[in-house]
């Protein structure tokens, strides 16, 4: 599960010139993440991903979806930083995405 998120890192770094700034990762995925890799999700981690991780619920997203939100982002900004392809998939969790941004 890591190795894939990672591989869809560097390939949205090579695509766009930098790297995500949020991954969204459903329940399961969650799941597994913090079962096998749990010293990645201490409150104080040796190592950092480089992104946020936000779960969403099994039913909105199969995939793990990757996108790069500037700081502070306002509304506008959030949903013009979706893809279009994953725009449908996202939409329910955007009031969330605000929430962190």
């Amino acid at each position: 599960m890591l190795k894939q998120i990672l591989r869809q890192v560097r390939d949205f770094k090579r695509r766009h010139g930098l790297g995500p700034s949020v991954v969204f990762v459903n329940q399961s995925h969650y799941a597994v993440l913090r079962q096998k890799y749990p010293a990645f999700f201490d409150e104080n981690p040796s190592v950092r991903f480089g992104f946020q991780v936000l779960v969403v619920p099994n039913e909105v997203i199969a995939y793990p979806e990757l996108v790069w939100l500037p700081p502070k982002a306002g509304r506008g900004t959030v949903e013009a930083s979706i893809s279009p392809a994953s725009r449908p998939i996202l939409e329910p969790v955007l009031p969330q995405i605000h929430a962190i941004h």
